[in-house]
Order: C-alpha cells, then structure tokens, then sequence
C-alpha cells in the first residue's frame, strides 16, 4: 500500500512516552507519499503550538498565529564539519546484542548523545543543525517519512543500512532495516564508514 499513488501517514502523538510523563518533547506527524516517496511532511508541537512544514522547496515553520515562512537555521548552530565534533540520536532497541555492541561503539566517536524521544523533535532539531544525525534500529513509515523528507529538504541526505554487508540504499519506506539521516550530504561518506568500521 506504502507505493500506492498518494499515501498519507499520520502519528497522532509521536513521543508517547513523554507525553505520558508530561514532557513537552512530544509532537504530531504527517506525511504524503507519492508511489512511495515523501513528498511532503507536517509536524505539530502543541506544547509550543509550532508547526514545521517540508517539501522540496525546503523547511517552513508557522507559529501559532502567524504564516508559514521559511524556517532559517538559527546563526547559533552553524554547520559542524568534523566527524568528531558531531552530536545524534539513536535508538538501537530492534538490533540484535552483538550488532548493538558494534553501533554502540561506533557511534561512541561522535561528540555527543541527545536523548529527545521524539523522532519528530529530532526532525525539527536536524532541519536548524542542532543535531547532526539521527540511526532508528528499524524503519517504520509513520516515524521516518516525515523525517526523510525534513531531511532532504534542509539538504540532508537519508538511507538504509545493511549492517551485515556494509552496505546502505536509497530510503524504502516498506523495508524494516536501520536508517540514517545525515544533516549534510558532505558528511554522509564519513558517518557511514565510521559507523561500518566496528560492524
């Protein structure tokens, strides 16, 4: 069904567990696929009444009242492009013991680890650099067709990986394997050998 003519998908509260716990972090998303493809993608924050908008145009933001307007990354996070100096999220719950030992050491040579528990939040945080790349242990199409298409439209670049071959494709949005999103296409060689060098 996901390659169908149009598609929507629709998280109505992504983040639940913040939600419950009464932390803002939480959001609500949704994307339009076209024969399998995002084309375009909404993410609403209640708690501070933002809404994010993606296309191939770019990233907009409407804030409760106002118009959309392009969405400008903010002059205090300007692009980072050492391998060392970058921050991410990650959630590696779907990844068997011993490939999670591998990621986990992988990704411990990058800067930073943010816990958000919202891969929606995390969208919005790749589209200004605050973040610099986010790895989901397996895709699911309501989580990452919106932040695929956030992704690419702040000029990110976005794909599956094969751990066991040391290999990664073009996004599938019907394939359950792990998924990067890399805020910069400059930085996608680096991150993926880092990330295969202890696989």
């Amino acid at each position: 069904i996901l390659t169908e003519r149009f598609v929507w998908t629709v998280d109505p509260i992504d983040g639940t567990k913040n939600f419950i716990k009464g932390n803002p972090l939480f959001c609500s998303m949704v994307a339009l696929l076209h024969y399998g493809t995002t084309v375009a993608s909404w993410i609403y924050v209640p708690k501070s009444s933002i809404c994010y908008f993606a296309d191939e145009h770019g990233v907009q933001v409407k804030y409760s009242d106002s118009l959309y307007r392009p969405f400008k990354i903010s002059r205090f996070n300007t692009p980072q492009l050492r391998i060392d100096d970058l921050s991410f999220t990650a959630s590696l719950r779907y990844l068997n013991c011993r490939l999670k030992k591998k990621v986990k050491k992988s990704l411990s040579f990058f800067k930073k680890r943010l816990y958000i528990g919202s891969v929606g939040i995390e969208a919005t945080l790749i589209a200004n650099a605050e973040i610099d790349l986010i790895f989901y242990s397996a895709t699911s199409p309501w989580d990452h067709a919106p932040v695929d298409m956030f992704n690419r439209a702040s000029g990110g670049r976005t794909g599956q990986i094969n751990l066991t071959d040391k290999t990664f494709s073009e996004i599938k949005l019907s394939n359950k394997s792990p998924i990067l999103f890399v805020r910069s296409e400059e930085l996608w060689d680096d991150v993926t050998q880092l990330i295969f060098k202890y696989t």
